[in-house]
């Protein structure tokens, strides 16, 4: 399906969730997912902007291992709470292409893996076999 487009969700918990969007993003849909009421943008290499609540830490929310590890290459702090990772492009923040969050969230949990936590990637609308349904991937 060419010009599918999605976001990555990365939740505290080690759950990170490719999330189907159109072309241009529902900012009420990332704050329900990351249950927030401000968003706040993290810049990362390679023109990826994770999105975080702007008063998660505040708020005393959890600490977001996958996020945090992200995070690091940028800077030295930790990121709370869920996070969602999309792209800027020409200033705007859009939804990334669909293969490009799911080859993202792959590596990611590989990444987490070897840093000594438990992640797990789920593709909306597909399973182990490509048809339709969800297909989790377990590192």
């Amino acid at each position: 399906m060419e010009n599918e487009r999605g976001y990555v969700l990365i939740r505290h918990t080690g759950r990170m969730e490719v999330v189907k969007c159109n072309d241009k993003l529902d900012f009420s849909r990332i704050r329900e997912a990351i249950g927030c009421e401000y968003l706040e943008p993290v810049y990362l290499e390679d023109r990826l902007v994770m999105l975080v609540d702007d008063a998660g830490k505040m708020n005393g929310l959890p600490v977001n291992p996958m996020a945090t590890i992200l995070y690091e290459s940028v800077a030295t702090d930790f990121i709370v709470g869920n996070a969602v990772i999309v792209t800027i492009e020409n200033g705007d923040l859009e939804c990334l292409e669909l293969e490009r969050a799911e080859r993202l969230a792959k590596k990611w949990m590989v990444l987490g893996k070897s840093k000594g936590y438990h992640a797990y990637v789920t593709v909306e609308g597909k399973n182990d076999k490509g048809s339709e349904g969800r297909k989790n991937q377990e590192a």
